[in-house]
């Protein structure tokens, strides 16, 4: 029933008279590649990417990441990720997960988030989850919507996202954003409910001094935890084939995530003789409400699963109960010749409650960005962030330089220093009431350098990444959080090019990195090839693309699940090597979007099983269907 209740709801906030194709090409707004630097003048430009849209319609979306950089809705090519449905592998850098879509995930190369200020922790559902800085706001002149859906292995696991915007007289815009996936999955006890929605309102009148913005978003991350399963040895019994029959580690744990948030931002401009905005206002203003609760309601044989977590047999529960209220206020001024500056101060609350106890937390930065373009080819960026009341002697200072050389070749380098804090559930995690975790870990500082180099004519990108900390903070063998000694290191090193020659084309992507201490147990290389022949018969009717996606990753040092901090953790067994190939073909007739991927076909040949996590298998060849509309007035 939760297929056709998705199905219809989304159908009604979609009604339409008439329907396009329409899809952008290369990496995803979201891509990590695309993140690793600011965009040229996050303050106060306008820059715009155009792409095939007809005059007499103008789609552009932002997000209050960047409030001023608009990009035009793209219909040019197929897209390099259009079938790449699952949004932890439409990237580059893709995530490993427990072996089923929207379960619980990581990055295979290392980059760490800075998360600044008082950190909850339970990151492994970010790659999912909708924000206020990731929602899609939408400048349009007639209504518009944009609907994938893609299904695998029946009706019962499938990703439904799409997004719907309508502009008002009087300035006023309406944008949603909605994201679901439903994977019961293929084992027992795996299935995972993820809902991501997301309502927002922008208010601009014309020759305004006034900007508005105003978000409202649900997030629901759910997930059963059966703690993989108990050998790989079943496969080899009988009725292995219906893989429900398979054991499992454990079968009553879930956990839930859920956050709403109220979010309001307000810019006021001050306006000179030819309406140009010298200087500007932000306020802003938000309040986040939420909890992330682990469940079991029996545990009598679940000793192993959950080592020194589990202070009972009758059950297991964990909760912590939060509530936030944030206030940033800016100051943002225009020199003139592209020279920005901002500076101000971001205020945070929180109200957190771990059932045994009520705890506040009082957070304050004051922040400074600045802006100077040396000349038409060089532009730096400077970012100043230093903490305040509970997170006092936090800092974050980043420094970047873009370079536009000869030929096109573009050049981006920045450097980070940072103080900050490990997540609270590494400090105090309570169980059943119970103190399981109670340290006080000296606080994480390090460096961060990032140098990237672009090649257009040949199609070719390469990056360094180069990280150094002291106080590492990792999940060991026995599930519980450890500080290394010394200074922790890594190198990453990646690299991708386009190969193409008459009809046939070739994406390579490769991450290579080398730890002073795999503390993390992280695959040495991540390998990506994307290999397709592309056509358009029936005089251009048809326009295809058939090929094979393939990533490698090698055998390595595996990891585990704790469930209850949401945390990957050592294990003392290996993984072997994964070699995962899907066979696509994407096709375009008209203005229709549709996909057919056979995932993991590699298993039809060798007829093995394989995993990125201990004991978690990824799931049998599959056939994936997937089609997207774009729906007008």
């Amino acid at each position: 029933m939760d297929f056709f209740k998705t199905i219809i709801a989304v159908l009604l906030v979609c009604t339409s008279t008439s329907m396009y194709g329409q899809f952008p090409s290369g990496a995803p707004p979201n891509s990590q590649t695309q993140n690793n630097f600011p965009s040229s003048n996050p303050l106060l430009s306008d820059s715009a990417i155009f792409s095939g849209i007809p005059d007499s319609t103008v789609i552009k979306f932002f997000n209050l990441r960047d409030i001023n950089k608009r990009t035009y809705f793209s219909d040019t090519s197929l897209g390099n990720y259009f079938h790449a449905i699952d949004i932890s592998r439409a990237r580059d850098r893709e995530y490993m997960n427990l072996g089923n879509a929207g379960s619980a995930a990581r990055p295979i190369l290392y980059d760490p988030e800075h998360h600044m200020g008082t950190n909850y922790g339970y990151h492994a559902y970010d790659v999912y989850n909708l924000t206020v800085e990731n929602f899609r706001f939408y400048d349009v002149n007639r209504p518009f919507g944009d609907f994938t859906f893609s299904p695998v292995g029946g009706q019962q696991n499938f990703i439904v996202k799409t997004d719907f915007a309508r502009s008002f007289s009087d300035g006023v815009s309406l944008s949603l954003n909605y994201h679901r996936i439903n994977q019961e999955g293929f084992y027992t006890e795996q299935a995972v409910k993820h809902t991501n929605f997301g309502i927002g309102i922008h208010i601009l009148p014309e020759k305004s001094k006034h900007e508005l913005f105003f978000n409202f978003i649900n997030v629901v991350n759910t997930e059963e935890h059966n703690g993989g399963i108990q050998s790989f040895d079943s496969f080899n019994e009988q009725f292995s084939g219906q893989r429900m029959s398979i054991p499992v580690t454990n079968t009553s744990g879930a956990l839930r995530y859920q956050e709403r948030i109220l979010a309001a931002r307000h810019i006021y401009s001050f306006l000179d003789s030819t309406a140009v905005a010298r200087f500007k206002i932000e306020s802003a203003i938000s309040y986040e409400a939420g909890f992330k609760k682990y469940a079991d309601e029996n545990t009598s044989n679940d000793q192993g699963y959950y080592g020194s977590f589990l202070t009972e047999d009758r059950g297991l529960r964990h909760f912590l109960g939060f509530n936030k209220l944030r206030l940033n206020q800016y100051l943002i001024g225009n020199a003139g010749k592209g020279i920005s500056g901002k500076v101000g101060a971001e205020y945070t609350i929180h109200w957190l409650d771990n059932e045994s106890s009520n705890f506040t937390r009082n957070d304050l930065f004051l922040t400074g960005l600045g802006i100077v373009p040396i000349s038409d080819r060089i532009k730096v960026n400077a970012l100043g962030k230093i903490g305040l009341g509970s997170v006092s002697g936090d800092f974050l200072v980043k420094g970047s330089t873009e370079l536009n050389l000869k030929d096109g070749i573009r050049a981006r380098g920045s450097m980070s220093f940072y103080r900050k804090r490990h997540p609270l559930t590494a400090l105090q995690l309570i169980t059943n009431e119970t103190s399981v975790l109670n340290n006080d870990y000296a606080q994480p500082f390090g460096s961060d350098i990032k140098l990237e180099v672009v090649f257009p004519y040949v199609d070719l990108r390469l990056g360094f990444n180069q990280y150094v900390g002291e106080n590492q903070l990792f999940w060991n063998e026995n599930q519980l959080p450890e500080l290394i000694e010394g200074t922790f290191s890594a190198t990453v090193l990646d690299a991708s090019a386009n190969i193409s020659w008459w009809r046939i084309h070739m994406y390579n992507y490769i991450g290579y990195q080398i730890f002073s201490q795999n503390i993390y147990h992280l695959p040495s290389f991540l390998f990506k090839n994307r290999t397709y022949i592309t056509g358009k018969p029936f005089k251009g009717a048809l326009e295809y693309r058939l090929g094979l996606e393939s990533r490698i990753i090698p055998q390595h040092d595996g990891v585990r699940f704790n469930p209850i901090a949401a945390e990957f953790y050592t294990s003392e067994a290996t993984v072997d090597l994964f070699p995962h190939h899907d066979l696509f073909l994407l096709a375009k007739v008209s203005d229709f979007r549709f996909f057919l991927r056979y995932e993991n076909i590699f298993q039809l040949i060798d007829g093995q099983v394989y995993s990125q996590a201990v004991n978690y298998p990824q799931y049998d060849t599959k056939l994936r269907i997937g089609v997207r509309w774009i729906i007008y007035d």
